[in-house]
């Protein structure tokens, strides 16, 4: 599928610069796939009749943010932009960023946004991506608070005018209560408290999710084959209640699910189960959503218009084809009092298709040891707080937005075991599960071509490491994009020395000494070609580090930590299972807030 397929003619003049007041007297079109039917002689009010008693309406409640701050550069006291993308770290106050005017800006520069608000560029993630540090001395609330009295709200990007004060409450939609979009959803801006009311006396079960909305949402594709645009990953929560109402509607003949928006879409089909229902998850989600994809969630779609070529206009397959979208859009637009975007409902839906486009970081766990040291107990599926320890170590990998892809090797027997109970636990499609090998290494090769090809960063992680921090892998993958290369050590702390027959010998000096950890993090060409050059030769190291530096590369220390531990012996577990709780909140917490402190 090509991106030439989804241009056309956009007139801009039309684009509307003030929504529609009341939001749902705006004119809404409807297309029914199953007749090819194209209705726009209805108003967004007239929602209702398109429901019956028993449908689902999913909508996202999440909550902008005035993303878009204003300061001035340490020493030149230049002006800069700094848009907030998504907070990284509560604790350390870390936020990912996007600056303008860049290019002066760098790791170490000051920002000043106000006489108590400052930020450190502690990082460069992209030629405009920063991350940055805030100093402010007060509780993160107060931060918050301090965000939304001196954020200015970003409007859309088709909206070519001045920013207002009204419009933090403009694009605010009634759904909202969740805090973490940098736009709206904005198909449910047209939602009124009245039309609301309609819906539910009908009997028409109106649930949310959250989804927060990245700064990608309204980007261009800027490739020809749709197959190869990424977009931005996106943390989501589907409630519990949200997926026994959705699933109650796919069990029955009678009733439907409908998404309002496409940031629906993407939560909805990013959340299957084994048996393809929804499941309640909080997760992260780089769906993009273009033809030949068999949907197993939604059935019908709210959608507004969108520009030519962008990201969302390439959803417009949930409507129609493309040939037919053409039209629909030839009718929105043609002979219209009023502005667009408005939007569209499609009243029927029999093919519509997204596809998942992976990150570029890739993760492989070998996991077909047979926990010799453990008293030749397999320690996999060993409970660690609520769940097995192999699912403790994947959901941190599962949930960081740098990880696209695991490969998890495991004995070949128990390749179908495992699959079933990952999936059970409530693992998602993106971890995949192959067959290991003899020994550690040969699961490694087994797992790298499990890897797709257009990953660019793999990490190899031990299945016995549940206490890795999601800002340690962060580091990691940071230091691979730089160097090629990059592990976790801890520097040798304790007195070393040589022995034998009972007897101590010399001292080892311990100042170039680490302990190495995982993850270990490699450039792809570099792991691929160190694997096949081993294999090729024969060699066998105790870890990845030794094989890419035998092939002439270099590897960059990252500090770890020492509660980073491997739990090798029955110590290591009995200790595990007491610090559990103490250094982990929840067992199902995305870690990306954990302090590195104490």
């Amino acid at each position: 599928m090509k991106r030439s397929e989804f241009s056309y003619e956009y007139p801009e003049e039309l684009i509307a610069e003030f929504p529609a007041d009341p939001p749902d007297s705006c004119r809404m079109m409807v297309v029914d796939r199953d007749s090819h039917s194209i209705n726009h002689d209805k108003q967004f009010r007239d929602l209702p009749e398109y429901f019956s008693e028993g449908d689902v309406l999913v909508v996202n409640d999440t909550k902008v943010y005035p993303a878009r701050l204003y300061g001035q550069k340490q020493k030149t006291g230049a002006d800069i932009q700094v848009f907030l993308l998504r907070e990284l770290n509560p604790e350390s106050r870390l936020w990912d960023v996007v600056v303008d005017p860049a290019r002066k800006i760098r790791i170490g520069n000051k920002l000043y946004f106000d006489d108590d608000l400052t930020a450190e560029v502690i990082d460069n993630t992209t030629s405009r991506g920063r991350t940055i540090r805030f100093s402010f001395d007060d509780v993160n609330e107060a931060l918050y608070q301090k965000i939304r009295d001196i954020g200015e709200t970003p409007l859309p990007p088709y909206i070519d005018r001045e920013v207002e004060e009204e419009d933090r409450e403009r694009y605010q939609t009634m759904f909202a209560e969740n805090r973490g979009a940098v736009a709206a959803p904005a198909t449910a801006l047209h939602f009124t408290e009245e039309l609301l009311g309609r819906l539910e006396e009908k009997g028409v079960h109106v649930v949310p999710i959250t989804l927060h909305i990245g700064r990608g949402k309204s980007k261009p594709v800027d490739v020809e084959d749709l197959s190869k645009h990424r977009t931005d990953s996106e943390e989501y929560h589907i409630p519990e209640e949200t997926a026994e109402a959705v699933n109650r509607a796919l069990q029955s003949d009678q009733n439907t699910v409908t998404a309002c928006d496409t940031t629906v879409v993407r939560a909805l089909e990013s959340s299957l189960s084994a048996d393809e229902t929804l499941k309640p998850d909080h997760s992260w989600t780089d769906l993009f959503v273009y033809p030949e994809y068999e949907f197993k969630i939604v059935e019908r779609l709210i959608t507004n218009f969108h520009r030519p070529e962008s990201t969302n206009i390439s959803s417009s397959p949930l409507v129609t084809r493309s040939s037919s979208n053409r039209r629909a859009v030839d009718c929105g637009a043609g002979e219209s009092p009023q502005p667009v975007p408005r939007p569209s409902l499609t009243a029927s839906m029999d093919a519509p298709t997204p596809a998942a486009n992976a990150r570029e970081v890739a993760v492989v766990v070998p996991a077909a040891g047979r926990g010799r040291r453990m008293g030749g107990t397999s320690k996999q599926f060993r409970m660690l707080g609520e769940r097995p320890l192999l699912v403790q170590v994947l959901l941190l990998f599962e949930q960081h937005p740098m990880v696209g892809h695991i490969v998890v090797a495991v004995p070949e027997a128990e390749v179908p075991d495992v699959t079933d109970r990952l999936h059970a636990e409530g693992l998602s499609a993106r971890t995949a599960v192959v067959s290991g090998g003899q020994h550690r290494q040969a699961s490694v090769r087994h797992a790298l071509r499990g890897v797709p090809d257009r990953v660019e960063v793999v990490l190899v992680h031990d299945a016995a490491r549940p206490f890795v921090s999601a800002a340690q892998v962060q580091e990691v993958v940071q230091e691979v994009r730089t160097a090629g290369a990059a592990a976790l050590a801890v520097p040798v702390a304790d007195t070393l020395r040589r022995g034998a027959d009972e007897r101590f010998g010399d001292t080892v000096p311990r100042d170039r000494l680490y302990r190495m950890q995982t993850p270990q993090g490699f450039r792809r060409d570099w792991i691929d070609e160190a694997h096949r050059r081993a294999a090729d030769d024969g060699v066998r190291a105790t870890d990845d580090v030794a094989l890419v530096q035998r092939c002439g590369h270099d590897v960059s220390i990252v500090t770890g930590h020492c509660r980073n531990f491997k739990i090798t012996t029955p110590d290591d577990w009995a200790l595990a299972q007491r610090l559990w709780t103490t250094w982990v909140d929840t067992p199902d917490r995305l870690r990306l807030s954990t302090s590195e402190s104490d």
